[in-house]
């Protein structure tokens, strides 16, 4: 698929939400949002799918984490974290992250559009997710700390559904099966799946 065509439909559509969520989801995630009791106590985050052409083909990032003593240590997730207090939106909180784990050039992105929130009850997090562009490949930079790799994933893999499966995965100590994409030869599972799923949804329904 065409960088200019992906970015067509997706600025054109609008989100989906827990119907896309659902097929990405582990069987015991719930879907819908929890009530505001919880979510106010919820700690929040923004992340970003950046979309950016190459080789002819549009494409996305992901990072692989780092190992360390946390819910979702060597996960593969999108670019994004914990909003700060000085952080003047979650969008802005998207944006700093990338910028601090993958090096992006925030004057090379545009957000055009913003994807429904996942709550991850493991780690009590509300996400809320951007779709940005760029007109031209970013030169990525990795927070070494943070991250282990960078993945440069062709919008393709995500569409094509040999690459969504039901996979065991280890949670917080017991194997468990869910739906994941396998992307760069990596395992994407949880929160990220979700996201990811419904900006598939989103490209497929349009």
């Amino acid at each position: 698929m065409t960088f200019e065509k992906l970015t067509q439909i997706v600025e054109l559509t609008k989100p989906i939400g827990a119907s896309a969520h659902s097929l990405a989801a582990p069987s015991s995630r719930q879907i819908t949002l929890p009530d505001d009791s919880v979510l106010v106590k919820a700690k929040k985050a923004g992340v970003l799918v950046l979309l950016y052409p190459k080789n002819q083909q549009a494409h996305f990032v992901l990072t692989l984490r780092k190992e360390y003593k946390g819910v979702h240590s060597g996960q593969v997730s999108l670019p994004g974290g914990k909003a700060e207090p000085h952080d003047k939106s979650l969008k802005n909180t998207a944006l700093r992250e990338a910028q601090e784990e993958i090096g992006v050039n925030l004057q090379e992105v545009e957000i055009i559009k913003e994807l429904s929130p996942v709550y991850i009850p493991p780690s009590n997090f509300l996400v809320n997710p951007y779709v940005a562009q760029a007109m031209a490949p970013p030169v990525f930079k990795k927070e070494d700390r943070e991250v282990a790799e960078i993945l440069e994933v062709p919008f393709l893999e995500l569409l094509n559904n040999e690459n969504y499966k039901n996979q065991k995965v280890n949670v917080r100590g017991f194997s468990m099966s869910v739906p994941t994409f396998v992307l760069k030869e990596k395992i994407v599972w949880g929160a990220t799946a979700m996201i990811l799923s419904e900006l598939k949804q989103m490209v497929l329904t349009s």
